[in-house]
């Protein structure tokens, strides 16, 4: 894996940390409150795996054509990326898009921790093989920002965990 990568996969693994760090302690009953009808903990936690793994798969696939068949990274791109990860750093509250599936609310923490570990192993794998040629193409196309390049896309998973600690949050403290 190369350095940059490397800096943007630890910055993701520190994100999750952070998160399951938040829920890691709570009770049952506290992981499947579902205040104001909105998600549980444990839903927004399988939403984010949910999320990673579609990502991943998307990669996956895309990374089999060559990268010369993919659209280079350019400031349209950059822009939507920018965008994309400040509406991810606010608290503001929007529904999920609807090409990710609901989350089923039917595993225990346990159950998706174990499930997001065995997700990252392959995501270490695919950035530790990926060739540099990938590095500037448009390589994922989020379903509301479009196109990113690998370090785009990293930075929204990023960024999807931290706006997810905002929701939990908001679970742990409702008003």
């Amino acid at each position: 894996m190369n350095s940059e990568l490397r800096a943007a996969w630890q910055l993701i693994e520190d994100a999750r940390t952070n998160y399951l760090s938040l829920i890691e302690s709570w009770s049952d009953d506290r992981l499947t409150h579902q205040p104001n009808g909105g998600w549980n903990a444990l839903q927004v936690t399988e939403h984010l795996i949910i999320s990673e793994f579609g990502t991943l798969q998307y990669l996956l696939k895309k990374t089999q054509t060559s990268a010369e068949s993919l659209e280079p990274s350019d400031e349209t791109s950059a822009e939507a990326s920018r965008k994309l990860n400040l509406a991810l750093k606010s608290d503001l509250k929007w529904e999920a898009p609807n090409v990710v599936t609901a989350p089923s609310g039917t595993h225990s923490l346990q159950t998706l921790v174990a499930q997001w570990s065995e997700l990252r192993k392959g995501w270490e794998q695919l950035l530790s093989s990926i060739d540099e040629s990938y590095m500037k193409r448009q390589v994922f196309r989020h379903p509301i920002a479009g196109r990113l390049d690998l370090l785009q896309t990293l930075s929204f998973l990023e960024n999807h965990i931290h706006h997810h600690v905002h929701q939990i949050r908001r679970i742990a403290n409702p008003e």
